[in-house]
């Protein structure tokens, strides 16, 4: 669409914005809007018929933490994070911190980097492996895609290990990340500094022990797909401590047959396998 024909609107409050999803046709929401183009070639950019910016509505900006949750409003940028007293939950932080320069990322948002399609950004790794969860709203009652909700909800509390894209007439209000410390905490990002491509993806390996053995490990990888396989991660919990290098082998190799199995093999390039298998097996070996 030509730049003469866009419809652009701004919510100055969740009520505003409500009214605009319940009245606009193909609305796409937008804050900091860095993710329009993520891409430095001219042929990915392209916008939307319309699109209404809630970067002014102040809830979206907030930041709330209790004793086992950090809350994250949707518009809460990248920097806001970097530039919290508690350098907590770390991955998140580190990852953060890879994402542009610090003047994108004083435009840049949470909620974007988790939106944006069709790639996985570079906090959906950390977010997947710390469990997070994400708070949607409806502009009118209608119908969600999940069984596991009400046929007329307006508001939907959504695991991102089950999000692949927000649904239609909703948009992300908050990011809910649990706390929980953790003895080892690793975050690599893979492909170009500074821009986002095929080989673009961020991996997280966390871990806790207890008396020598493995007490808590979660994995996640992602980029152009995701994965985080439950079943593997439990396969090495309760497992005794320090690894051997044969125990080592053996995990990685583990993890290579649940990656082969969860991703299809088309729909990544070969470099990406093997900076997984890599990244595994230097995880582990920090555990030995």
């Amino acid at each position: 669409m030509s730049n003469e024909q866009i419809k652009i609107k701004y919510a100055e409050d969740i009520a505003e914005a409500l009214y605009h999803l319940r009245t606009i046709e193909n609305l796409s929401i937008t804050a900091g809007c860095t993710g329009v183009n993520y891409s430095s070639s001219p042929a990915f950019l392209s916008y939307p018929d319309s699109i209404l910016n809630v970067r002014r509505i102040v809830e979206f900006r907030q930041v709330d933490k209790t004793e086992r949750t950090i809350e994250f409003g949707a518009g809460v940028t990248l920097s806001q994070i970097e530039n919290l007293p508690q350098k907590f939950p770390k991955v998140l932080y580190d990852a953060v911190c890879t994402i542009g320069n610090r003047q994108v990322r004083n435009i840049a948002t949470i909620g974007g980097n988790v939106c944006t399609q069709p790639m996985k950004m570079t906090t959906f790794a950390p977010l997947l492996a710390l469990d997070a969860k994400l708070v949607l709203r409806s502009g009118t009652e209608r119908i969600h895609i999940d069984k596991h909700y009400s046929p007329t909800e307006t508001q939907i509390i959504l695991p991102l290990s089950k999000f692949d894209a927000v649904p239609a007439g909703y948009f992300l209000t908050r990011i809910r990340v649990p706390l929980e410390e953790w003895n080892i905490s690793i975050f690599k990002r893979t492909g170009p500094k500074n821009e986002i491509n095929n080989f673009s993806a961020s991996f997280v390996f966390l871990s806790n022990t207890q008396k020598n053995f493995i007490s808590d490990l979660r994995l996640a990888f992602s980029g152009v797909f995701s994965f985080r396989n439950k079943e593997f991660e439990s396969s090495l919990i309760g497992n005794k401590l320090p690894f051997s290098a044969k125990t080592v082998q053996s995990f990685t190799e583990k993890a290579a047959i649940y990656f082969d199995e969860d991703i299809k093999k088309d729909t990544y390039d070969p470099i990406l396998r093997a900076q997984f298998i890599n990244l595994v097996r230097e995880s582990l070996e920090t555990l030995m």
